[in-house]
């Protein structure tokens, strides 16, 4: 008896822990430090468990890196990456024409559908004008419901449309107009960075340090273009 009394608490534990592995997981996804394969089987793992796996993901992506010995070895590499960069250049080059290919190909199959379906529209259009009062009961309605679909009259609000806007601004700001120009703010990130004690009581602004990057420039040779 007292075992069966007790099977509800256990539920209620088990739920308990397994609602703090998931809170425990999602702050570590939350944060960057875990990857989403962890986070799908966490309700099955423990505390430890989930951790471990955390650790064994990030040496793995550390694992992907070859680290020369040698100076030559260095040299040797450096020339494998301009190979390896104008390998994917090569790939990403014929991959966007036979992009373009293909889009032309599927534009052509497509060119007689647009005409018809402009030369349709167009068509369609010039009847309703013509027998618009017929159409709408004498102008009782807006749409028109047909056995093989609808037609609807409706109001476009006015739009402005503006060419050469640099002319445009100037013309404005000579005649007075300029309450018709919109001015828009912005934060000035140069500023901040040549006065950063002025914003240093200021909430959503951070100063990152400058810091020093290398930078892999492989010798490539380029030719000449003929004149």
């Amino acid at each position: 008896m007292p075992a069966l009394i007790c099977q509800p608490w256990r539920r209620q534990v088990e739920k308990q822990v397994c609602l703090l592995k998931r809170l425990h997981a999602r702050v570590l996804l939350a944060r960057g430090e875990m990857r989403p394969w962890i986070w799908k089987c966490c309700d099955c793992l423990t505390g430890q468990e989930i951790e471990r796996r955390h650790q064994m993901a990030r040496t793995k992506i550390e694992v992907n890196r070859e680290i020369p010995k040698t100076r030559q070895e260095l040299v040797d590499q450096i020339a494998e990456l301009g190979r390896q960069e104008r390998m994917r250049n090569k790939i990403e080059n014929e991959m966007n024409e036979a992009i373009t290919k293909l889009k032309k190909r599927y534009e052509e199959e497509a060119e007689p559908c647009n005409q018809k379906i402009k030369a349709i529209v167009n068509g369609v259009e010039a009847y309703c004008e013509v027998h618009r009062d017929e159409l709408t009961d004498g102008g009782k309605t807006k749409t028109v419901t047909l056995p093989s679909g609808t037609l609807s009259w409706r109001k476009c609000p006015p739009s402005c449309r503006i060419t050469k806007p640099e002319d445009v601004i100037a013309m404005l700001k000579k005649k007075g107009l300029s309450r018709f120009i919109r001015v828009k703010e912005e934060i000035s990130k140069d500023l901040i960075l040549a006065e950063p004690e002025a914003i240093v009581a200021v909430k959503g602004i951070a100063i990152v340090s400058e810091k020093e990057e290398l930078s892999i420039e492989p010798f490539e040779v380029k030719l000449e273009a003929a004149v």
